[in-house]
């Protein structure tokens, strides 16, 4: 009678296990197998924002970098002077700014492309004189996986590395009249690099830093000569034995280039820096 009077007070046949023991295991799996499907759905959904957001983030920087291509078509065709050159060198270093900040988009406090490290902003930039000189990659070179059902897991978080950067790293090509050519050692300086070569009384110096830092040349050269780079630390080895003129190479490291390393290149080259005739 007790139970009867349970029953239709809380509308429930079961109110505890001994009531119906075997019904009461069924009901427990069943309330369980709902809670891990909530938890898939949503998983699903956080991973289909997260996507949502990356891909909409990646549109805004190609809408950026197809504008970029225009301009610089329409340099190569004459349209623009040294000032117009130098306002489009202006533009693109407004675009390498937004591209850092929208590289460092977070969703619900995570970062989007900082693979399974979500906590740490993956990209810093070094500046000088208030301009960016150098983009770094800090997050994880693993993507952050999520399991959407039993058995079945989809990338929420994408490393940086995967998306902005190619990754093939190839032989430096010396492009210049220094007689500098690639040393025997694998460098770790990424995109384009520019190698001055000076003279000094009675030996060739090198640098990459814009003479922040020099290397001297031995009498005969080196095949291996490392170079390094005082702000990045980052190394390009020079084969010096047939050095035979000062000036500016530029050095490009073949699949290595990220978007920050070519808008930065087009940026300063723009600019007059170093090669384009007035």
């Amino acid at each position: 009678m007790e139970n009867l009077q349970e029953q239709a007070s809380t509308g429930s046949r079961i109110n505890r296990a001994s009531d119906d023991p075997a019904t009461a295991y069924r009901v427990l799996g069943l309330n369980s197998q709902d809670t891990s499907l909530q938890n898939y759905i949503d998983n699903l959904f956080g991973v289909t924002q997260a996507l949502e957001m990356a891909s909409t983030t990646i549109s805004n920087l190609a809408t950026e970098f197809t504008e970029t291509r225009t301009r610089i078509t329409q340099i190569t065709n004459g349209i623009y002077d040294e000032q117009g050159r130098f306002r489009i060198a202006e533009g693109i270093n407004d675009i390498l700014e937004q591209a850092v900040f929208l590289a460092n988009t977070k969703y619900a406090e995570q970062y989007l492309f900082s693979g399974d490290d979500t906590n740490t902003a993956p990209y810093v930039a070094q500046k000088e004189n208030g301009e960016i000189i150098s983009v770094t990659y800090q997050g994880s070179s693993e993507n952050q996986e999520v399991e959407v059902a039993p058995g079945l897991k989809s990338f929420s978080f994408y490393a940086g590395n995967d998306i902005f950067r190619s990754s093939n790293r190839g032989t430096p090509i010396f492009t210049g009249n220094t007689g500098a050519k690639a040393g025997t050692g694998t460098s770790n300086v990424t995109g384009d690099v520019w190698l001055t070569v000076t003279y000094d009384v009675d030996h060739y110096k090198l640098s990459i830093d814009d003479g922040a830092s020099w290397v001297d040349v031995p009498a005969g050269g080196a095949t291996n000569q490392a170079v390094t780079d005082s702000q990045t630390n980052k190394v390009l080895y020079v084969d010096s034995t047939e050095i035979d003129n000062t000036g500016i190479d530029k050095v490009s490291v073949t699949g290595t280039y990220n978007i920050f390393d070519i808008l930065m290149s087009l940026r300063d080259t723009l600019r007059n820096d170093r090669v384009l005739p007035k």
